[in-house]
This record gives structure tokens, C-alpha cells and sequence, in this order.
């Protein structure tokens, strides 16, 4: 059997906290893992680690491959070069498996935002939904509802047939009558299986599969997948096909796709509140309230959701926890980057934290951790200044190599091509003060890179 963890998307309903270049299934919401590591973890129990793959965005393959690092040794990252929703990812990602191992395998289909703490009846699901692929079937995983949700699809366990995010009303109706499952988005099926039903129901997908070449590289040419409609598997294959085959999960499921399904799985004072980070609440009742750098202060709430970044408060009412995406997507529209990037982002090698900014001139706190180093890279529009705060800094600068301590310094020119690293035990610290004309990180060029960047 094959894995393969979805772990694209840019997780619009979590925002604040989540951000389109560093979304929520890279987040460490509630464990000590993040919801992607959780998702490989839960699935190493049934499927070995070499037959795991995750598909990806190509603006987040080097932090997902970093953080399955940790678990695996070879962590196999698939890297779609443009969105094109979930109908095109995994027709291509499955076609990939069958041609690059010449078999025709089960594959399980999982998302990576998912939480499921009873890992032993999962594996049991996953057994039973197999002997299922394996004779034909298209394997969907129902979820047995405990609220009118209208955040998610629905399947009638009697038909088989799928239904799109109902009305609340409708929501209620499905509740009562007992036959309609949550449509979890976990799917098994055998490669061929899936395969033939895109032939029937999604040529325009299916017909370009042929000019993939995935003899000599992994790589998801962006001249053929940009010609891929932009379609769910649930429009493109399970509303049509007649082989799909529904199974109900009897497990702690809970899609942390938003702020009420964070503040549903956690744990609540006597007052029915959840709160995360620096929070001094007096009276409220059945609200989050979530903080990441700033003391929160809280007064009378009552079903509200309030979540503290650096650069942003969203504050609404619990039951509206579905329409953050609309800030989001308003955000986006206005080319606000507060949509895009926290003013900390992580790197595989550490993590940079925007201090100041203006015309001209950007200053940042970049930490390296231990045994880390940056690209060898240079900049076409800005110089840098380094000032090491803590720790001890390899700096190599046009091939000669500086070892610099706390207080010393360094500058670095216009195209001057260099690399900052850590090879010691503690932590780095630098300030860096960019100035120029173009001061964004697209101004890289890479000549060497340990995570694959180049």
C-alpha cells in the first residue's frame, strides 16, 4: 500500500495564524508535532515510511521535506507547480506512483490537517477499506456528524452520492435523518482504479497524463499541469462514479480547517473557554482566545474567538469562524501581505523575524539553529549588514571564510556571493540590515543549497 499526505492549500479559515507561505498543516497548533508530522506519524503505523509521499506547493516543499525529516530518513515530497485544486494532484501524484514502481497499488488518499488520536481503530479502517480497493471500489471515509456542520460535504451512506456543503438548514436536516456522514476527504482506491474512472469522467485530465515523462526526475512539469482544470476530486470523479463505496470512521476525527474546530477538540476551563499564550480573562464564557506575543486582556466575552499574531487581531463570533477565509481572500485582493507571510517565518535552517522597515531599508533577527547554514546565494538589489547577537557565525564571503562572535560585524555588497552558517552547538543570532531598492526575497540567487533550493 501507498501513502499519500495532501499538504498543499494555504489554510484561509486559520488566519490569522495561518499564512499562504506558511500554512496550518506546517503549524504546531496543539502537540509537539506539527499537523503534517502528525499526519505522516499516524500513517508510518499502517504503511512503511518508503511508500509514503506528500504533495505540496512548490513555495513550501523545502519546509515540508525539512519537517518529514524528522521522522524519515529519504521523506519522498511531490511538488505541484501551480494550484490547481485536488482533482489534478492526485490523478497526476497516482499516476506517478503506478509508472515509477510498475505495479498497481492501493493507495490511501489523506489530508494533512486532520486530528485522530485513536490511531489503532484508524489502521483498522484502513485494513477494511483495503480488502475494498482491492475488488474494484473507490474507498471513501464518512465521519458520523454530532452537530449540523455547514463547513463541510456530505455523503448518504445508502446511496453512496455525495453532497456539497449544505445551508444550516439543510445541515439539520441531514443531522436528523441519520444516513448523512461527514465526507472526511480520505480515499483509497488501487492506481488503475482511479486511473480508469478520470479516463470516463475526466479526460481533460486524464488525456494529458501522457506527456508526463517521470523516468529520469520526480519533477511536475509546469508546462503540462498549468493545463489542468482547476477541479476537485469530488466534482471530477466521486459525484459521477458508480464505484464508490462509503465506510464510516469510528474515530476522535476533527478537520482543524477552522478556529471553532480548534476551540471544539480542546481543553476548556470551567467557564467553557479555551485559551492559548498570555491571556488574563475575567467573566467570559465559551470563547478562544489565542495569543502569540502580546498579553491579551479579556472582559464579558461570550462565544467569541479573538487570535493575537504580531502583525494582526481577528476578533469574531464563534459561529461566524467559517468566513475568516473571506478576510483572507480580501487581504489577498488588496495585495496586503498580511495574508501571505508572518512577520517571523520559518526556514528549514531557523527562522527570520521582521523588526523594522521603510523606504530603502529592512532589519531583521535571523536565527540559525545548530549544524545549519544558509544558501550560498547573492542579491542583484540590496547590500546587507550582519551583526552577530548570539552564538557564533561562519560567515563565507566571495570564498574566504570569517568566524565572527557576538558584537563583531560584516558587510556584504551588490552581488557579492555569500553564505551564512552555523556549525556549532548553540544557537545563532544575527541582526541584518538590508538596504536598497528592491528589499523582497525574491532577490535570491542560489548557487548552492543543502535543502534543494538551488
Amino acid at each position: 500500500m501507498y501513502g499519500l499526505i495532501l499538504a498543499g492549500g494555504s489554510g484561509s479559515r486559520l488566519w490569522p495564524l495561518s499564512r499562504e507561505l506558511y500554512p496550518k498543516q506546517l503549524l504546531n497548533i496543539q502537540n509537539t508535532e506539527s499537523l503534517l508530522q502528525s499526519t505522516f506519524s499516524r500513517l508510518a503505523k499502517s504503511i512503511s515510511p518508503d511508500n509514503i509521499y506528500s504533495l505540496t506547493g512548490v513555495k513550501h516543499v523545502s519546509n515540508v521535506r525539512y519537517q518529514l525529516s524528522a521522522l524519515t530518513e529519504n521523506p519522498l515530497v511531490l511538488s505541484e507547480p501551480i494550484a490547481k485544486n485536488t482533482a489534478p494532484a492526485i490523478i497526476v501524484a497516482t499516476y506517478f506512483i503506478k509508472s515509477t514502481t510498475n505495479t498497481d497499488p492501493v493507495i490511501l488518499v489523506v489530508p494533512s490537517d486532520h486530528k485522530i488520536e485513536d490511531a489503532e481503530n484508524f489502521s483498522k479502517a484502513i485494513i477494511e477499506g483495503e480488502k475494498l480497493a482491492n475488488d474494484g471500489f473507490i474507498v471513501t471515509f464518512g465521519i458520523k456528524p454530532t452537530y449540523p456542520e455547514t463547513g463541510y460535504g456530505y455523503i448518504n451512506s445508502l446511496t453512496n452520492k455525495f453532497v456539497e456543503k449544505p445551508n444550516l438548514e439543510l445541515a439539520k436536516e441531514y443531522f436528523e435523518n441519520g444516513n448523512y456522514y461527514w465526507n472526511a476527504g480520505i480515499f483509497m482506491f488501487k492506481a488503475s482504479t482511479l486511473l480508469n474512472e478520470a479516463m470516463k469522467s475526466a479526460p481533460d485530465i486524464y488525456n494529458l497524463l501522457s506527456e508526463f515523462d517521470f523516468s529520469e526526475s520526480s519533477e511536475i512539469p509546469f508546462n503540462i499541469f498549468e493545463k489542468m482544470p482547476n477541479i476537485s476530486i469530488d466534482y471530477a470523479i466521486m459525484e459521477k462514479s458508480d464505484k464508490i463505496k462509503m465506510l464510516g470512521l469510528n474515530v476522535d476525527w476533527n478537520d482543524l480547517g477552522s478556529w471553532k474546530s480548534i476551540y471544539d477538540v480542546s481543553k476548556k476551563d470551567e467557564n467553557g473557554n479555551v485559551q492559548i499564550g498570555h491571556v488574563i480573562d475575567k467573566d467570559s464564557k465559551n470563547s478562544l482566545v489565542y495569543s502569540s506575543s502580546k498579553l491579551v486582556a479579556t472582559i464579558g466575552l461570550e462565544d467569541i474567538i479573538l487570535v493575537e499574531t504580531e502583525d494582526a487581531v481577528l476578533a469574531c463570533n464563534a459561529n461566524k469562524s467559517q468566513e475568516v477565509s473571506k478576510i483572507f481572500e480580501t487581504l489577498k485582493k488588496q495585495h496586503d501581505n498580511t495574508h501571505l507571510v508572518h512577520r517571523t517565518v520559518y526556514r528549514p535552517w531557523g527562522f527570520y523575524t521582521v523588526l523594522a522597515e521603510g523606504k530603502g531599508f529592512l532589519t531583521k533577527m535571523i536565527q540559525v539553529n545548530p549544524g545549519q547554514k544558509l544558501s550560498v546565494q547573492s542579491h542583484n538589489h540590496r547590500s546587507e549588514h550582519w551583526v552577530v547577537l548570539e552564538g557564533t557565525a561562519k560567515v563565507v564571503l566571495e570564498g574566504k571564510e570569517h568566524i565572527l562572535t557576538p558584537g563583531h560585524s560584516v558587510d556584504i555588497a551588490v552581488k557579492e556571493i555569500h553564505s551564512l552558517q552555523n556549525p556549532f552547538k548553540e544557537v545563532l543570532k544575527i541582526v541584518e540590515v538590508q538596504k536598497g531598492d528592491l528589499l523582497v526575497e525574491e532577490d535570491i540567487v542560489r548557487y548552492e543549497d543543502i535543502y534543494g533550493r538551488v
